[in-house]
């Protein structure tokens, strides 16, 4: 690859009429490419994207588009154009295809116009935790990369646990600040559900299913540092999701350096 040809735009700007049009008077950056499952990838990070509901609540977004690439003439046609992450911190992701065949994800655990709390110890951002892609039913489906599954030690498992209507339940055995949570709950008639981390006696971060959206919400309105950012709402994210058989799965990784 030293040798290159210019064959055209991907994308541009010119028709606002086109299906490529840019959404915005922006910039897509980071741009990246990957065939996932035989399905064309455009992983593109563009900045000021509109507001969509709970899409695209960060000042700057990460998407994919789902679609095909002409090689001949360097256009890329899209039929889908979806959040890549519905979090805070998640920003310029790259792929990478590994020798087994996998494509692996990995992002910048940060965003622009926010405060830099961890720039008085002369550092800002990390990597996110790598993820594996895949592409099936017309969805991009994301999961930790599975040598991580590798550092397992000391599982506490509990089943058949129930909680009744406004009660909060602490589980023996499961403390610490470097831990993996997997979580399967079944609604029934609640409204709202879900697990409390980091939990102190003023802070705590909520991750909980809202019935009456039908969505996953992260809250950190209470999770002790304020990061204040450009965007009207600092407290909470969520993303839309379906029960399955009246159940949602939570899969957790809690460290302390992010």
């Amino acid at each position: 690859l030293l040798n290159w040809e210019f064959v055209g735009e991907v994308m541009n700007s010119d028709s606002p009429n086109n299906v490529n049009f840019y959404q915005l008077d922006g910039v897509y950056e980071c741009p990246s490419f990957a065939y996932v499952d035989g399905k064309g990838i455009l992983i593109s990070s563009p900045q000021n994207l509109p507001t969509d509901k709970s899409n695209f609540e960060n000042i700057s977004s990460n998407i994919y588009m789902v679609g095909d690439f002409d090689f001949n003439s360097g256009k890329f046609t899209y039929d889908k154009f979806m959040d890549l992450d519905g979090g805070f911190d998640f920003y310029a992701a790259q792929t990478t295809k590994m020798p087994d065949g996998r494509v692996i994800l990995i992002a910048w655990m940060q965003m622009w116009g926010r405060e830099f709390v961890t720039s008085k110890d002369n550092w800002v951002g990390a990597f996110t935790l790598p993820r594996e892609l895949s592409y099936k039913n017309g969805h991009l489906y994301q999961k930790p990369v599975r040598e991580i599954y590798n550092y397992r030690t000391g599982k506490v498992s509990y089943n058949n646990i129930v909680i009744k209507e406004n009660e909060s339940l602490k589980l023996d055995n499961i403390s610490g600040n470097t831990i993996e949570v997997e979580l399967t709950i079944k609604v029934n008639d609640s409204l709202k559900t879900g697990v409390k981390l980091f939990k102190g006696t003023t802070n705590e971060t909520l991750v909980y299913y809202d019935k009456e959206s039908s969505t996953v919400i992260i809250d950190r309105s209470k999770s002790g540092i304020v990061i204040k950012g450009e965007e009207e709402n600092i407290a909470t994210r969520s993303t839309d999701i379906n029960l399955i058989d009246g159940c949602f799965k939570l899969h957790i990784f809690l460290d302390i350096s992010s």
